[in-house]
């Protein structure tokens, strides 16, 4: 089953955190995945600013070889902005949500045919319930 990720569900799979365990399960169940274009900005954003907290270089270089051997192979990447903003335009006057969240959201409303077939994965918690207002699962 393919399922639509955000960044925040990505994030763990690259630096080690709490859920980390838990998204490497949901992963393995299906490694299709489905993310929106502003994702993979946001993941090189994350990689460089640990780097630049931490002045780990080989860290910075580690996470990067997971994103470019293990994620991208796999991931299809919705890219078609001018359908993407407009819908990313009505969830901000729908729900509390950031601008890149808002982002996300509609690219995983534009690419899906039925929102209940598309599992959405993400670990923030206002993402997931404006998620789940517009039909999708959840997970974790």
């Amino acid at each position: 089953m393919v399922r639509f990720w955000d960044t925040s569900a990505i994030i763990p799979l690259v630096a080690l955190e709490e859920t980390t365990p838990l998204i490497r399960e949901i992963l393995a169940a299906d490694r299709n995945v489905i993310v929106s274009f502003l994702t993979t900005v946001e993941i090189t954003s994350a990689i460089w600013r640990k780097s630049r907290e931490t002045k780990d270089d080989d860290a910075r270089r580690e996470s990067e070889r997971r994103v470019r051997d293990f994620l991208e192979p796999h991931w299809t990447v919705v890219d078609e902005v001018e359908p993407i903003a407009r819908i990313a335009r009505r969830l901000l006057t729908q729900h509390p949500l950031r601008t890149a969240d808002a982002i996300n959201l509609a690219a995983a409303i534009h690419i899906a045919r039925d929102p209940e077939a598309l599992p959405f994965v993400t670990n923030d918690k206002r993402l997931k319930s404006a998620a789940q207002s517009e039909g999708f699962p959840t997970l974790p």
